[in-house]
């Protein structure tokens, strides 16, 4: 999957959803901010018991192994792809974070 800003292998982007036991995989190309294998961009929101495979590169501003950018809650996810970016921050499992994390982690190189 290519995309511009708010690049997601599931959701580009994602405001005030619930994304319960959802995947995704496969890889996600971001040419500017916001790349997540997961969802590119979630402002706000819920997501639970997901994960994402996906090898992620981006450009810009957060880009994250499953959230590129984003705040709300993140709970009992994962992610273990491959997370490059040319500038900016970058993160295994989120890449710009204003989120509540827990039980999460990522593994990817």
């Amino acid at each position: 999957m290519s995309g511009g800003t708010a690049a997601g292998g599931l959701i580009g982007y994602s405001s005030g959803s619930v994304i319960t036991r959802s995947a995704a995989s496969g890889t996600v190309r971001g040419s500017g901010v916001r790349a997540g294998g997961l969802v590119g961009y979630n402002p706000s929101g819920t997501i639970s018991d997901s994960y994402a495979t996906a090898n992620v590169s981006g450009n810009g501003a957060g880009v994250g192994g499953l959230v590129g950018s984003g705040g709300g809650t993140i709970s009992n996810s994962y992610a273990t792809g491959a997370v490059t970016n040319g500038s900016g921050s970058t993160g295994g499992l989120i890449g710009l974070s204003l989120a509540t994390i827990s039980n999460s982690y990522a593994t990817g190189l």
